[in-house]
């Protein structure tokens, strides 16, 4: 059976339409910065796997409940992940939400209204088009905590802000990447 978006069942993100508009909200009940735990993350596999099979929307606007985007891993979360079967099933899903969110063929516009960090900044960046509210910040801070990027941020990063950015913003291990409201600057001298 073909599973579209009205059928996936999904805790931590909600999905609205409205016409042909679909509106989805990362909105996680247990945590008020959307933290990416393995509820968030099989629930953006399943939303992603789903909008590819989308035939009745023409857009889909994603967009944080609460203050933030998604504020990265949840770091309780972390230590279940030293077992070797659990961590090869998280990157496998990881690199399926990646793939499924750039096969989507309707247009994503990300509503970025608080931080992205991590798989929250790779989600948002992966979308067609990102407006950011005054509050909004991009972040990877996966060296900064020593571990390997693995979620699509080492390989967007660079395409949208072009090389030097990229490997300024790698270098201090944190990106705020806005220069105003509403853009996503590539000026070095931003990326911090």
């Amino acid at each position: 059976m073909v599973r579209t978006v009205d059928d996936v069942q999904l805790e931590t993100v909600r999905v609205e339409r409205d016409g042909h508009v679909l509106t989805v909200t990362i909105d996680h009940p247990s945590s008020d910065l959307n933290a990416v735990d393995a509820t968030l993350h099989g629930d953006l596999a399943e939303l992603f796997g789903a909008l590819k099979r989308e035939t009745s929307a023409r857009a889909v606007v994603l967009t944080g409940a609460g203050r933030a985007f998604s504020a990265g891993g949840d770091m309780s979360w972390f230590p279940r992940l030293r077992d070797a079967d659990a961590l090869h099933r998280l990157r496998a899903e990881a690199k399926q939400i990646v793939w499924d969110e750039l096969d989507v063929e309707i247009p994503i516009v990300c509503a970025l209204n608080g931080p992205a960090v991590g798989l929250g900044a790779s989600v948002a960046l992966l979308c067609d088009v990102v407006v950011m509210s005054s509050a909004a910040t991009i972040r990877d801070p996966h060296v900064q905590v020593g571990l390997v990027a693995g979620d699509g941020g080492a390989a967007i990063w660079p395409l949208l802000v072009g090389p030097l950015a990229a490997l300024l913003r790698a270098a201090s291990a944190s990106s705020s990447a806005t220069s105003h409201p509403g853009s996503l600057s590539p000026k070095p001298s931003r990326l911090r």
